[in-house]
C-alpha cells in the first residue's frame, strides 16, 4: 500500500488497509482501499442504471492492486453507475484547513465514437443520481474522447457556473494516481496526475458554506452496446480545520 504524502497540518495520516475514518485533534481523514467489506455500505452507496450496469468489488489479477471497485456502464446505450457517500443530501463541507483527495484508477476502455461514456472521478459534488447531467456544485476528474481532445480535464464549479481546465494528459488504460487538493483559505485547487501537478484553479471553487458528496468515480454512456468500466484501487480525502473541534 503506497504511502498518501500529507500536507501541512495533515501528519500522522497512513492506513494498511480497509475503510478507517481516523480523528486526531483537528485532522479527520478517510481511507479506502476496496479489500473488505462491501461497495455499498454505511458509508457509500451505488447507483446504476441499464442492462449490466453496476459497482462491485473485482480481482483482476494485477500484482500491486490487490483490492478493486469496478464502476461499469452496461450494454444499454444510456447505462450507468457510480459509487458516491452514502447521503441523498450532501453532508461534507470543505475545512477552513489544509485538505486533500487522492485516488488510484484506471480506465479498462477508452471512450470512442462507437461505445461513449463519461468519467468522473477523484471528487466532491451535489449529484445522487447515476444519470444527472448538471452538477451545481463541485470539484472532480472528468474524461470523454470529445473534451479537450481525450484528455483529462479539472473542474471547479460552483452555483452552476464552472471552470474547467485541461490537464494537458491525455487518458489512457494505465494506472493513474489523481490528486485535488487545497491550502488553508486559500480559494485555489490544485490537480495533480502522478504527483505532477497539471492545473490550478482559483476561480468557482465551492466555498465553505456548500455541502458536498463523495464521488469516487461515474461511469455513464451516451452510446453503444458493449460495457464501459472504470476501476479503482484506493481513495483517500484528508483536512485538517484551523480551530480544533
Amino acid at each position: 500500500m503506497p504511502v498518501i504524502n500529507p500536507v501541512t497540518g495533515l501528519e500522522l495520516i497512513q492506513y494498511q488497509g480497509g475503510m478507517q475514518p481516523h480523528m486526531l485533534d483537528n485532522v479527520r481523514a478517510l481511507f479506502e482501499d476496496y479489500t473488505v467489506g462491501t461497495p455499498n455500505n454505511q458509508q457509500w452507496a451505488v447507483v446504476s442504471t441499464g442492462t449490466g450496469s453496476t459497482t462491485t468489488k473485482v480481482t483482476t489479477g494485477e500484482q500491486d492492486h490487490p483490492g478493486v471497485l469496478e464502476v461499469r456502464a452496461g450494454t444499454t446505450a444510456t447505462a450507468g453507475s457510480m459509487q458516491r457517500g452514502v447521503y441523498t443530501s450532501p453532508q461534507i463541507r470543505m475545512s477552513d484547513g489544509p485538505w486533500r483527495m487522492v485516488e488510484m484508477a484506471r480506465l479498462a476502455q477508452l471512450s470512442d465514437g462507437t461505445n461513449t461514456f463519461n468519467c468522473m472521478l477523484c471528487g466532491l459534488s451535489n449529484i445522487t443520481g447515476v444519470t444527472s447531467t448538471t452538477v451545481v456544485d463541485g470539484i472532480w476528474f472528468e474524461y470523454t474522447h470529445t473534451l479537450n481532445g481525450g484528455e483529462w480535464t479539472a473542474i471547479c464549479r460552483t452555483n452552476n457556473v464552472q471552470t474547467a481546465l485541461s490537464a494537458g494528459i491525455v487518458a489512457d488504460t494505465n494506472w493513474h494516481e489523481f490528486t485535488i487538493e487545497g491550502a488553508a483559505n486559500s480559494g485555489q485547487v490544485d490537480f495533480f496526475i502522478d504527483d505532477v501537478r497539471v492545473v490550478s484553479i482559483a476561480e468557482n471553487v465551492p466555498p465553505a458554506s456548500v455541502t458536498l458528496n463523495y464521488l469516487t468515480g461515474r461511469m455513464l454512456k451516451s452510446a453503444g452496446a458493449i460495457t464501459r468500466s472504470l476501476f479503482i484501487d484506493y481513495f483517500f480525502h484528508g483536512f485538517s480545520y484551523l480551530e480544533p473541534r
